[in-house]
């Protein structure tokens, strides 16, 4: 301050500086907590994604054993009928 006490002009600039400096800082600041959240909420999406797929394989396996245990109980349910069908013919 000079004796008047009004600041000179090279501390206003210092201070304008100060306050850029700060200014930029919160500003990059705020950039990284935006891309940090964004970049988490992408984790989230992918890993519903992953537990989706997941939940439709598990699904399609079910299905696919299923359909191989009722092939098969066809399959053994047809064997003892033929065979009847052997013996009575056998018997005739």
């Amino acid at each position: 301050m000079n004796k008047s006490g009004t600041l000179t002009n090279t501390k206003k600039r210092k201070y304008k500086q100060e306050n850029r400096e700060e200014e930029e800082e919160e500003e990059e600041e705020e950039e990284e907590e935006e891309e940090e959240e964004e970049e988490e909420e992408e984790e989230e999406e992918e890993e519903e994604e992953e537990e989706e797929e997941e939940e439709e394989e598990e699904e399609e396996e079910e299905e696919e054993e299923e359909e191989e245990e009722e092939e098969e109980s066809r399959l053994t349910k047809q064997i003892p009928e033929v065979s009847l069908k052997e013996k009575k013919m056998r018997f005739t």
